[in-house]
């Protein structure tokens, strides 16, 4: 803040430079804070004064354009990162080549934008794109590759084979391990994601063990609401739904559901993920109007995005149908 600030009371093109750069890594810190809204507000000033000194086109300005784009996703507003994203990206690739450092970061959080828009083969291309690269730079064993191996294994485990998209995750995690140590937040963002496919694919002792070692290292990092705890907490609801403990699976979804709505709002695209399962949950303890009521709230946040599918629209009659004759 305080470059900034200092950067603001003179001209010069230095200064100008240590201003808009003093934005970006202030912005990219609140951001890891979870104060989004001000982390959005100086993205935005910082692209209009890049594109005010430099021109539309410069490459200087995708450079918070990157990294707003990375934030409107975090934040679940993926319709607006799109078109952020692409453009920095692909400047990039125009101009500084395959190779060059931003490539693979830009390439990343493109890659997970298509994949959140079911455009798979791109998403996959992208993400292959951004492991060459860093291999190329840092090395089989970085953790960089490590980053770009579970992004590749969250997407091969969705779309083409779970067993290799679970070993694409164990190896992320052993390098992470070892590079950056067991009790790095990366480390253990990887480790709560392999847990859920161990969750989905009913290794459930290992999940359950992995989310412990997450759970200590994570509650021991944050003492408030974080996006890595809503998610630890969600991922403890799915083990627990599948291992028929209901009531530790409300709790946990509730716990989830909670930070979600602080962190974002009542409406957030990363709701109905917890939503859904814990309308299941509901489900299973015998309060059907509250799953019913629950599943409704999850089903009409994806039906506004677009993104509601039949069967979804077929449970929720389920659940209705079930709370009329109880």
């Amino acid at each position: 803040r305080e470059a900034v600030e200092t950067a603001k009371k003179t001209s010069r093109d230095y200064a100008f430079e240590v201003q808009v750069g003093a934005m970006n890594s202030l912005a990219i810190t609140l951001s890891r804070l979870n104060q989004f809204e001000e982390s959005e507000q100086l993205q935005r000033e910082n692209i209009a004064l890049r594109t005010d000194h430099y021109g539309a086109g410069h490459i200087e300005v995708t450079v918070p354009q990157a990294n707003l784009g990375r934030l409107l996703t975090k934040m679940g507003r993926y319709e607006e990162a799109l078109p952020l994203l692409e453009n920095a990206y692909q400047v990039a690739m125009d101009e500084l080549g395959p190779y060059h450092v931003w490539i693979a970061p830009r390439a990343i959080n493109l890659g997970r934008t298509y994949q959140h828009f079911g455009r798979f083969e791109e998403a996959e291309e992208l993400l292959y794109v951004a492991l060459d690269q860093d291999r190329h730079i840092y090395g089989d064993s970085h953790h960089y590759v490590a980053s770009s191996m579970r992004n590749i294994g969250n997407l091969v485990f969705a779309e083409k084979d779970q067993d290799e998209g679970i070993t694409l995750v164990e190896q992320a995690l052993t390098i992470e391990v070892e590079s950056l140590g067991d009790e790095h937040l990366d480390t253990n963002q990887t480790r709560t994601l392999l847990a859920d496919f161990y969750t989905q694919v009913g290794r459930y002792e290992e999940a359950e063990a992995m989310l412990d070692i997450a759970d200590e290292h994570l509650n021991s990092a944050f003492d408030e609401d974080h996006i890595y705890l809503a998610d630890l907490a969600r991922f403890r609801g799915n083990l627990y739904l599948a291992t028929d403990r209901p009531e530790l699976a409300i709790e946990s979804f509730l716990t989830s559901t909670a930070m979600f709505e602080r962190l974002f709002d009542a409406e957030s695209e990363r709701l109905p993920d917890v939503l859904l399962p814990l309308a299941e949950a509901y489900s299973t303890t015998g309060n059907k109007k509250l799953a019913a009521t629950t599943y409704a709230r999850g089903l009409k946040i994806l039906t506004d995005l677009g993104k509601a599918t039949d069967e979804q629209a077929v449970r929720l009659q389920q659940l209705e149908t079930a709370t009329t004759a109880q």
